[in-house]
């Protein structure tokens, strides 16, 4: 299923992400809880929390790499449970749903998803996640849901949501719906993009090809 190709480049910008802003950025309302329980001992804990849940989850990377399903689901629920709070719970959330995704489960998987949803409000990350979630959906034949998830602004994803909203609409059987949305997708990209090609193909196959981002800059 399409949307993982860039797994590791989405791991390192979430961990990014947490580094510049999780680790230093404090909430007025965290900086009350922090003096209340006693300053320093309360940062202590969330520094150990957050060393912890890197552990746990580079063990799960392990486990992934090593075909241990099991122990997968065990570290990655561990995560969701005790670690929620970090930026690993979101990372092993998406390894979970790709996992069931793997093994033809995709109910299990919207569900992993639907957790980063309710858990990690970050733009960019609800962004990764309806993204991957509108597949799923598609993949369960919910058509009018997998629609539904996708922003109506959605910034630097404007390509990648119109694209999968064309092949929803393919599935639907709208064919002038899809074709628009593909063709909104190709003009969202850089001409330089590897995507290009895709997209193009995609529209070709409509028998009407579409001027990229490159020909209209012409």
């Amino acid at each position: 299923m399409e949307g993982y190709a860039t797994e590791e480049q989405q791991v390192e910008a979430i961990k990014k992400w947490w580094k510049k802003n999780g680790s230093n950025t404090i909430t007025g309302g965290l900086l009350v809880l922090a003096i209340f329980f006693g300053g320093r001992a309360w940062f202590d804990h969330r520094d150990g929390q957050s060393e912890a849940a890197s552990a746990e989850y580079e063990a799960m990377m392990q486990s992934m790499r090593a075909g241990e399903k099991d122990a997968v689901f065990s570290r990655g629920d561990t995560l969701l449970q005790k670690y929620s709070g970090t930026p690993y719970a979101t990372l092993a959330a998406f390894a979970l749903a790709k996992v069931k995704l793997e093994q033809k489960d995709p109910v299990a998987a919207e569900a992993h998803l639907r957790w980063v949803l309710t858990n990690n409000s970050e733009d960019g990350i609800q962004n990764i996640t309806k993204l991957r979630l509108a597949r799923v959906l598609l993949a369960q034949d919910k058509h009018e849901e997998a629609l539904k998830i996708i922003p109506s602004a959605s910034g630097n994803f404007k390509s990648a949501f119109e694209e999968v909203k064309g092949d929803i609409y393919l599935a639907k059987g709208d064919k002038e719906a899809a074709k628009l949305a593909y063709s909104q997708a190709l003009l969202a990209l850089p001409a330089d993009s590897n995507n290009n090609a895709l997209l193009q193909m995609k529209l070709d196959d409509f028998g009407q090809a579409t001027t990229s981002a490159e020909d209209n800059n012409q």
